[in-house]
């Protein structure tokens, strides 16, 4: 039989950690009661010390596409801005205590790409002055600021968090082997083949999930059979094919359409909007 668990498979707890760290990061800004703020951050901070010890690149991709849509319900109160920096602060410290600490050293050992910078002492550190400066200095700046200028600050901010997405993209790219992202590299290279391999019905139409697996000929991943693409987009286009892919697509376009138009950021709904951005 075939059991499904976060226990001994990255790929899920990565999956997992994309889809429960943005609620409890909305609820975590939202509490008001200190017990309950107590448990959240610390929810938060063993799911950060989770995202850094799972070397899974492709889990930073998801929360910042969340943290980019996450910005303006962030920024609207300087206590938020608060907290923000609390678990910047934690996440250094996370980095530092992994880096430093020697039970880890293999993990350091195998860190390439994005996580050998992470990893590295002198980011952490530079991460946990950021968090300090959230924590102390901004939220008291921030009250002296104009509506006007917050606006412009969000702005700038979601601007630079789109060119520093860009950047991590670049960093993956340049990383990119068939080992990336603990063997999911070779196993979308091989999805890429297949869909070039496919007819012209196959293309448009896909081949269905459940005769998939087949295309896939025996490949292996930790030595377990490979029977799905292991990622949504390269899944959707090879069973639904481009005429799924497109819906899929336009599904994501929709979601962000609707939180425009709703103000999401607003509301205590965009606990539940950003786990599906990730």
């Amino acid at each position: 039989y075939l059991y499904v668990s976060t226990i001994g498979n990255v790929n899920w707890l990565s999956g997992y950690l994309c889809l429960i760290l943005p609620v409890f990061f909305v609820f975590f800004m939202m509490s008001t009661q200190r017990t309950s703020i107590l448990l959240y951050g610390a929810a938060l901070t063993l799911g950060i010390m989770n995202m850094l010890l799972c070397l899974s690149e492709s889990i930073f991709v998801g929360i910042w596409v969340c943290a980019f849509f996450a910005l303006p319900f962030v920024l609207k109160e300087s206590e938020r801005i608060r907290r923000l920096g609390a678990l910047l602060l934690s996440f250094g410290l996370c980095s530092l205590f992994i880096g430093l600490f020697p039970a880890f050293a293999g993990k350091i050992e195998r860190a390439h790409g994005l996580f050998s910078i992470i990893l590295d002492w002198k980011a952490a550190l530079i991460i946990c002055i950021l968090g300090c400066l959230c924590c102390f200095l901004l939220p008291i700046l921030w009250k002296n600021f104009s509506q006007t200028t917050v606006q412009r600050i969000i702005v700038v901010c979601e601007i630079a968090m789109v060119l520093s997405l860009m950047m991590l993209i670049f960093i993956f790219l340049n990383s990119y082997d068939g080992n990336w992202g603990n063997n999911r590299g070779r196993i979308w290279n091989t999805s890429i083949d297949l869909f070039r391999d496919f007819g012209f019905k196959d293309k448009l139409i896909g081949v269905g999930p459940e005769l998939l697996g087949q295309y896939y000929n025996g490949l292996t991943s930790h030595s377990l059979i490979v029977l799905t693409a292991h990622n949504e987009w390269l899944q959707w286009l090879l069973t639904t094919g481009i005429l799924g892919g497109m819906l899929w697509a336009a599904s994501f376009l929709w979601l962000i359409i609707s939180y425009l138009r709703s103000h999401c950021w607003e509301h205590e709904e965009i606990a539940f909007f950003l786990p599906l951005m990730a």
